[in-house]
C-alpha cells in the first residue's frame, strides 16, 4: 500500500470565525479578522478546507484523513515556523459531534465520459 499525500489544510483554532455570506455548504471562508481563543476544556466547531487536488483514485484505495497540531511533512513552500499552540488537545467525533469530509468527486458512466462533479460527505470514521 502506497502511502501518500493527496491534498492539505489547515486552520488556526482561533481563525475559525466564517463568512456566512461567502462560505458554501462545501467549501468555509474564514474571516481572520479577530481571534477567537479557545478556553481551556471549551469545544469548538471548526470548518476546515481542504486544498483542491486532481486525483485518480483506483478500485479498492482508501482515502485516510489524518488530523495533527504539526505538519505532516515538510515542504518548503508550505508550513509554519511559528507556533502559539500549548498543552493537550482533543478531536471530538461521533455522537453529538458530528465529523465529516465533503469531497467533490467526479465519476465515469459506463462509457467512461466524466459526468458533472458531485459532491459526498463521507462520515469520519475512528
Amino acid at each position: 500500500m502506497r502511502n501518500d499525500v493527496v491534498a492539505k489544510g489547515w486552520l488556526r483554532l482561533s481563525h475559525r470565525e466564517l463568512d456566512e455570506e461567502r462560505s458554501t455548504e462545501t467549501q468555509p471562508w474564514h474571516t481572520h479578522r479577530r481571534l477567537l481563543k479557545v478556553a481551556p476544556g471549551e469545544i469548538v466547531a471548526a470548518d476546515i478546507e481542504i486544498w483542491p487536488s486532481s486525483t485518480l483514485f483506483e478500485a479498492g484505495s482508501i482515502l485516510r484523513l489524518v488530523v495533527q497540531g504539526h505538519e505532516l511533512r515538510e515542504y518548503p513552500a508550505f508550513g509554519h515556523t511559528d507556533s502559539v499552540n500549548r498543552g493537550r488537545h482533543r478531536l471530538f467525533t461521533g455522537g453529538r459531534y458530528d465529523a465529516s469530509l465533503s469531497a467533490p468527486m467526479v465519476l465515469r458512466d459506463t462509457v467512461g465520459d466524466a459526468q458533472s462533479p458531485t459532491h459526498r460527505r463521507m462520515r469520519v470514521a475512528r
